[in-house]
């Protein structure tokens, strides 16, 4: 039994804790929207719980407007503990 109390302490110390996580994704999107000028990405936190965060890159953007691709896939996967939801992605067709 120490030996998974221990285990979970060095992870902790390591990865820092679970809710902590969620005070980086502002710094995360702003950083992502000034090295890439055309990205767009937000976050959406209830109180300081995490609720939503979207990330659409620049090139995908203008790809997508400009080339007018008619399809979209997406995938979702549901996301474990600490953390629980769902993680979804897009992506257009390519040729």
């Amino acid at each position: 039994m120490q030996s998974s109390r221990a285990h979970r302490y060095v992870r902790m110390v390591a990865m820092g804790k679970p809710q902590d996580h969620d005070k980086l994704l502002s710094w995360m999107c702003t950083t992502l929207v000034h090295a890439n000028p055309d990205s767009r990405a937000f976050v959406e936190l209830e109180g300081c719980w995490f609720k939503r965060m979207v990330i659409a890159y620049g090139a995908s953007l203008n790809g997508f407007i400009l080339i007018r691709r008619k399809t979209l896939f997406m995938d979702g996967a549901q996301l474990g503990r600490p953390y629980g939801g769902t993680l979804l992605g897009v992506v257009a067709l390519g040729h």
